[in-house]
């Protein structure tokens, strides 16, 4: 079991990483987003969370994702995401712009987050 201490701890570097955090469920609904995520993306943290992670791809990215995802859940690993190819994401505004992507996931209260 993790202390409190350490959870604090944790919870506090992900609010202040730098780099954007999102997790989703194996619905793919946004569950826990970051500050540098919002600011990235546009949206505030409630209009992201409960959400599905499509929302932050471009429309002609969204239904290969969902594949994907669907396959994430079935294989779970760490792993980067995109290989050779370019990965966009889409802002609130409707811009685009290249973001690099890690895959991670973790357990909590028995279910599987990503």
């Amino acid at each position: 079991m993790i202390s409190n201490r350490l959870q604090d701890l944790t919870a506090a570097i992900v609010a202040e990483t730098t780099n954007g955090v999102v997790a989703i469920d194996e619905s793919g609904e946004i569950v826990l987003v970051n500050k540098a995520s919002v600011e990235m993306f546009g949206y505030s943290e409630e209009e992201m969370l409960g959400q599905k992670i499509e929302m932050l791809l471009p429309d002609r990215f969204r239904k290969r994702h969902l594949d994907q995802r669907g396959g994430f859940f079935s294989n779970l690993g760490n792993r980067p995401m995109g290989g050779s190819q370019v990965l966009f994401g889409q802002r609130k505004s409707g811009s685009e712009f290249p973001i690099e992507v890690g895959l991670s996931h973790g357990q909590a209260d028995g279910k599987e987050y990503a």
